[in-house]
């Protein structure tokens, strides 16, 4: 008597599944599936509206609420003040100077110039301002390909990042007063 055994090969996926659509195998996947966004990488482009979503969440929003916190827990220590605090302007550091190399590729700049901006203290933040606000080509250049239109939920994110952060202050310390008396900056 003779085996019978199946034979992947042999065997079209829509005669073995009746519940498959036909047209199910149209779909490009790739197009469809949204790139995760590099945040520690210094290759490639990145759009203005993608600099100041990441930038803002990633460079403003996390760092600055991390340091008052490890500022409130930690005055009285010094040097775990500092260490906490270099624990996260460095990683902070380091994206800011991703974003703005791949932001200086998107300008057509050479990616120096993103470094020039974070690294030099007044004629970098003119370049940084320049970055910041001179939208990128839309086509190929030398450095790579346009990145992909954001989606509207990222490009209504941008604008309640840019008036919520500043609310959030002033609502702390209005809530606290206290709290903005212990601060060094406080008057």
């Amino acid at each position: 008597m003779n085996r019978v055994e199946p034979s992947i090969g042999s065997i079209s996926l829509y005669e073995t599944n009746p519940y498959l659509s036909p047209d199910a195998g149209l779909l490009d996947e790739a197009s469809s599936v949204q790139p995760v966004p590099r945040l520690f990488d210094f290759s490639g482009r990145l759009s203005l509206s993608r600099f100041w979503l990441w930038h803002l969440i990633f460079a403003v929003c996390i760092p600055w609420t991390l340091l008052f916190v490890l500022y409130l827990g930690l005055r009285h220590n010094l040097y775990a003040l500092i260490g906490a605090c270099l624990a996260v302007i460095i990683p902070s550091a380091l994206l800011e100077l991703g974003l703005l190399m791949r932001r200086a590729r998107d300008v057509a700049i050479h990616p120096g110039w993103g470094a020039f901006a974070l690294l030099v203290p007044l004629v970098g933040s003119l370049v940084w301002l320049f970055l910041g606000l001179i939208p990128g080509g839309k086509r190929q250049n030398r450095y790579g390909a346009a990145n992909p239109p954001l989606p509207l939920w990222a490009k209504l994110l941008i604008p309640m990042l840019l008036l919520g952060v500043p609310c959030a202050g002033m609502m702390v310390g209005l809530a606290y007063p206290e709290l903005m008396k212990t601060l060094p900056l406080a008057f």
